[in-house]
C-alpha cells in the first residue's frame, strides 16, 4: 500500500506542491533550475566533456526563450527528456497516486475533507481550488 492518505493527513503542507497547481511562466532560468546535473571528477576528461555539453544546453535554453518557434523546440526538449528512465519513474508514480484516488470513492472523500481542513487555515490565493488528482495527459508526442 501506498499510505499516500497518511502522508497527506500528517503532513498536509508537505504534501501540498503535489495535489496544488501554481501557473508559473515556463522560462529559460525555471528550466534550468528544474535540472541539476552530477557532474563527473573535476580536471577529468570526462568532466571537460560534461561541461560543454552543459553549456551548449544553457545557451539552447537562452536562444528558446525569445524563439518564435519556441513551444515546438520545447515540446521536442520536454519529449527527449521523457525517455529517460528517472523521468519514467516519476511519472509513473504521479499516475498510480492519481489512480489510487480515481477508483476508491473512501479514500477520494478523504482527500477532500483534509483539502478542505488545509483550506481553512490558508489565505485565499494559497486556498487549493481542486477536488480530484487526475492522471496525467497522454500525448503522441511522449
Amino acid at each position: 500500500m501506498l499510505n499516500v492518505l497518511d502522508a497527506i493527513e500528517q503532513h498536509p503542507e508537505v504534501m501540498r506542491p503535489l495535489f496544488c497547481h501554481k501557473s508559473v511562466k515556463l522560462t529559460a532560468a525555471a528550466l534550468e533550475n528544474l535540472f541539476h546535473p552530477q557532474l563527473s571528477v573535476s580536471d577529468s576528461n570526462l568532466r571537460a566533456a560534461e561541461n560543454v555539453v552543459y553549456a551548449w544546453w544553457l545557451d539552447y535554453l537562452q536562444q528558446l526563450e525569445g524563439c518564435a518557434c519556441m513551444n515546438h523546440d520545447l515540446n521536442l526538449a520536454i519529449s527527449k527528456a521523457c525517455q529517460l528512465p528517472e523521468i519514467r519513474v516519476m511519472l509513473a508514480a504521479a499516475t498510480d497516486v492519481a489512480l489510487f484516488f480515481k477508483y476508491s470513492p473512501k479514500e477520494q472523500t478523504c482527500l477532500e475533507g483534509i483539502i478542505a481542513d488545509v483550506n481553512v487555515q490558508c489565505a485565499p490565493t494559497e486556498k487549493i481550488w481542486f477536488q480530484k488528482v487526475k492522471t496525467l495527459s497522454e500525448t503522441r508526442w511522449v
